[in-house]
């Protein structure tokens, strides 16, 4: 409760005295130029809560601007006309990345869905728009990437949002419209650590997840991926050109010279939603292919008559494929009884519509009735012609297509399904197949400098960000380890080749035997306190004579 409030000598300045039961308070109050009024940190006096206030009021009345229109600039006008003119001639997807973290204003999804009108709500022109640039502080900035956390927006997202806000407001200062960069204030949020963050597939995991992906495109796509470590979009550039057998000097390799991205058709520089780039790092690389799965790319660039400049993994191929698996093996005429409850919002729908899809569930009934009504829509708004999925057993030949795979559709239709028929206990993404090449190479034996290669990384230390655990092996070879330094200092021979620990070392000395006396005297916590000190290397020199000579140190 405020009790008292003292207006102080300086303008914009005020102070308020709180009661409370330690005692009270004194809480300082500086103006922005919008006419709000923020809070310092309570003091104990009055005369510390006055400084403080009188020091943030300070800093914006020391402002000075070189620009006249600064006084009054919003961020939507510092947007509009100074910061997207300059990336007008970047590549198409930094465009539509920038585009959708500056949103459109409104706080309204173009699309419906929780998670686009979550991104709407946190998008920067709808937060910071209106306000001039000279107002927006570090309480703002620290406002805005909260609300992100609590929204549960991953650390990634949340440093890209911020990375595309820096720059705005650091062109501002480069111009001299504001004196400083509020982001700089504002610390980085922690990354939360998860359970699955140093993991990577294993063998038997992949076999289980492997055998729930039907389609013969579908498989030789995920296998050539997980072969050779290609992100998606590297594989489904790939052009039967690209395919280049074992000589004398190289063996059997494909060249990765292109990619596929997809910007949308609002950012495409082409009119359709894709568009092929060069590959990340703009480096053209060959990338070895095991001789079984070269083998079995060959076949399927023949099998379909796949022309040089056509794309391999044809997007209408790999839907024929799928829409001739259900032509097969039908789904039942009747959903199953029962409703769908989205633990989340506590909504509820019938099995077997395009509606409860849109409520979160994944059941074939539900997915397969949206997979219709997107087609559905799509015919009607004649967007989509005639497809080789359109009707049951039609035919198409399409050795010159070039039309990739979707990214999200593959997810969403193959992956995903897939890796929860597995029965993992989490959930690994297709990206993780990249991880499990490099992880797989280096546990086989594989140097770092080949992964590197194959891999498209510039430097080894992008190499050991991937570099997972499959197993406990490198725990079972520190207590190996450790259990080999006990067995020296009980003087026991080594548990791994049976070699006395004192070989060598004058085990008949006396000094030796009496330290060895005395550490078997010495209770347990007391000695691993020892060889811990011992494995630092620090108080070695201490204990030089109760352990053996250096050169049979292992």
């Amino acid at each position: 409760m405020v009790r008292a409030a003292r207006r102080s000598h300086a303008r914009g300045v005020s102070v308020e005295k709180r009661g409370g039961p330690r005692g009270a308070v004194y809480v300082g109050r500086y103006t922005l130029p919008d006419g709000r009024r923020p809070s310092v940190p309570s003091q104990r006096s009055w005369a510390a809560a006055f400084e403080a206030a009188r020091a943030e009021q300070d800093k914006l009345t020391r402002a000075r601007f070189r620009d006249p229109r600064a006084s009054h600039m919003t961020f939507a006008d510092l947007v509009g006309e100074h910061f997207l003119p300059t990336y007008a001639h970047t590549s198409p997807i930094t465009r539509k990345n920038i585009a959708s973290h500056l949103g459109d204003g409104t706080g309204r999804p173009v699309r419906g869905g929780g998670k686009n009108a979550r991104a709407a709500r946190h998008a920067l022109l709808f937060v910071f728009g209106g306000k001039p640039i000279a107002t927006i502080g570090p309480q703002d900035v620290r406002a805005w990437q909260t609300s992100m956390v609590r929204a549960g927006y991953g650390h990634a997202s949340i440093l890209a949002k911020r990375s595309v806000l820096k720059n705005i407001l650091e062109l501002a200062r480069a111009n001299g419209w504001i004196d400083v960069n509020p982001v700089d204030a504002v610390r980085e949020p922690p990354k939360r650590q998860t359970t699955d963050a140093d993991r990577a597939l294993t063998p038997e995991e992949w076999v289980l997840v492997r055998a729930r992906i039907t389609g013969e495109t579908a498989l030789l796509f995920v296998d050539l991926t997980l072969d050779t470590g290609l992100r998606f979009g590297e594989v489904s550039g790939l052009r039967p050109s690209d395919i280049v057998d074992a000589d004398g000097r190289d063996p059997q390799h494909v060249w990765v010279r292109q990619e596929v991205v997809w910007p949308g058709r609002a950012h495409s520089d082409t009119g359709e939603p894709w568009q092929l780039k060069e590959p990340k790092g703009r480096r053209w690389r060959k990338v070895a292919v095991s001789p079984d799965i070269h083998t079995r790319l060959r076949a399927y660039v023949e099998r379909y008559a796949v022309t040089p400049d056509a794309l391999i993994f044809d997007y209408g191929r790999i839907r024929a494929e799928r829409a001739a698996r259900r032509e097969r093996d039908p789904l039942p005429t009747r959903a199953p009884h029962g409703r769908y409850v989205n633990p989340d919002t506590g909504r509820s729908g019938v099995h077997g519509r395009y509606t409860t899809y849109n409520l979160g569930c994944r059941c074939p009934f539900c997915r397969n009735a949206y997979s219709e009504y997107r087609f559905w829509w799509a015919r009607q708004r004649g967007r989509q012609a005639a497809s080789p999925w359109a009707e049951p057993g039609f035919v198409e030949d399409r050795s010159d297509a070039v039309d990739p795979i979707p990214h999200q559709w593959f997810n969403t239709t193959v992956w995903e399904p897939a890796v929860r028929d597995a029965g993992l206990d989490w959930r690994p993404t297709f990206h993780d197949l990249r991880h499990a090449m490099v992880t797989w190479s280096l546990e086989g034996g594989a140097s770092a400098r080949a992964v590197q290669g194959d891999a498209g990384h510039a430097s080894l230390r992008t190499t050991e960000i991937y570099v997972h655990r499959l197993d406990s092996r490198v725990s079972d070879e520190r207590l190996a380890a450790m259990a080999k330094m006990y067995a020296r200092m009980r003087g026991e021979p080594a548990p791994d080749d049976g070699t006395p620990a004192s070989a060598g070392t004058g085990a008949a000395d006396p000094l030796r035997q009496a330290a060895l006396a005395l550490l078997e005297t010495l209770p347990p916590e007391r000695l691993a306190e020892l060889i811990a000190e011992g494995l630092r290397g620090q108080n070695a020199a201490a204990s030089v004579t109760a352990l053996p000579a250096a050169g049979d140190r292992s």
